[in-house]
């Protein structure tokens, strides 16, 4: 563990030296160069067997102008001026009349650097994702309340106890926290385990009604498809991409074999939508508009998203952490307004989910090591075979209720 650590480590300072030293030396040649504010990526101008005709039309339109201003100044005739201008612009061909610049399919404005609006067409991605994700759930939504994940039944049967452990605590006014269905009299900490609050606590009436196993499939087949969905948004957003790149983007993101092999039970992992929203929500604070009421909506995302799974937002949180390191060298950012929106987001985190973090580490039935049972650890003798396996002792058990 501390070697692995060490590596990674070693592994961010090489990637924030690299940063470092790309970013100085790009600004150093822009300095030397044409200083001046940064725009955003966006395909612009004209093809290369324009730019005579280009040019030539800018040259006399430059000279249009300039008679123009010496009329005013009366060092040339009016009319002269004007008869020579109209003969020009009548003696023009229509054909020199540069083509239309065509407009970035999307991405930021280079001037003002706002996200793009989302059109009409972009609502197809999240039907389109629907469908892969039905295809992905495809024998699991065939039999819902029978059927069972063949590489994740323990899994899958876990969750939905939790979906339906949390419904019970809600419709008994009992503590979301924990639970004595299992494990009775003394119980478990619901915190410390897996328990998707987050999706169980608003999917509870629909847990009462159906039951467990159609919230189950309910948020394997949203979750595949929000999360997709909310990284094609975020694509769209906030890089000029073509609309097909972007949708390959969120592909990639919600049904890679990563998200493929946790959606065989593992909710907390399937849901990552939020993910997305959060990186946006940082990228506002980064622009410094309005730091506290931005502040305020990462931290209720944030604070939602550790109620789901604590694991994806750590480990988004670790890779926001090298990206911002890298965005941070290669471009401005107002830290004032980004400090004071990472603290207030901290602070409206802390107060929502400061008690159950708080039950999670220090409240009944918490625990900080996991228990393994020791197995026979030396050689037999020659010839013995191999060691017996190790075998729980026998005792008192009782049933859950």
């Amino acid at each position: 563990m501390t070697w692995s650590l060490l590596a990674a480590g070693g592994a961010v300072l090489a990637v924030l030296a690299a940063a470092w030293w790309l970013g100085r030396q790009r600004l150093g040649e822009a300095s030397a160069t044409a200083p001046g504010p940064t725009f955003g990526l966006a395909v612009r101008g004209y093809r290369m067997d324009q730019v005579d005709e280009v040019v030539d039309l800018l040259e006399r339109q430059v000279a249009e102008r300039e008679r123009e201003a010496r009329a005013l100044r009366g060092e040339e005739a009016a009319g002269t001026s004007a008869g020579e201008v109209s003969g020009r612009r009548g003696d023009a061909d229509p054909g020199d009349e540069p083509p239309p610049r065509r407009r970035p399919v999307a991405g930021p404005g280079p001037a003002t650097g706002r996200p793009a609006r989302l059109r009409p067409a972009d609502l197809l991605a999240p039907l389109l994702y629907l469908g892969v994700a039905g295809y992905v759930t495809m024998h699991l939504l065939a039999a819902v309340r029978t059927g069972y994940l063949s590489q994740g039944v323990q899994d899958q049967q876990a969750f939905e106890w939790y979906f339906g452990a949390t419904a019970h605590n809600l419709a008994t006014l009992a503590n979301p926290l924990a639970s004595d269905l299992q494990n009775y009299p003394t119980g478990v900490n619901l915190m410390a385990n897996a328990s998707v609050l987050g999706l169980g606590v608003p999917l509870a009436p629909l847990t009462l009604l159906a039951g467990p196993q159609v919230t189950f499939v309910l948020v394997e087949l949203a979750g595949l498809t929000l999360t997709a969905s909310a990284w094609y948004w975020l694509l769209r957003r906030r890089l000029p991409v073509h609309p097909a790149a972007a949708f390959l983007g969120g592909l990639l993101a919600g049904f890679g074999p990563g998200m493929v092999s946790h959606a065989n039970g593992h909710p907390n992992f399937v849901v990552q939508a939020l993910v997305p929203v959060v990186i946006d929500r940082l990228l506002r604070l980064a622009e410094g508009r309005r730091p506290v009421r931005d502040g305020v909506v990462l931290g209720l995302l944030a604070a939602w998203q550790v109620l789901i799974g604590e694991e994806v937002l750590l480990l988004a949180g670790v890779g926001v952490l090298v990206a911002g390191a890298v965005l941070a060298v290669h471009r401005g950012v107002r830290w004032r307004q980004l400090l004071v929106g990472l603290g207030v987001g901290a602070g409206v985190a802390l107060t929502l989910v400061g008690v159950p973090l708080w039950w999670q580490f220090f409240g009944p039935q918490s625990y900080t090591s996991i228990w393994h049972p020791r197995r026979a650890t030396t050689s037999p003798p020659s010839g013995a075979g191999p060691p017996a396996p190790w075998v729980p002792t026998p005792g008192p058990r009782r049933r859950c209720r």
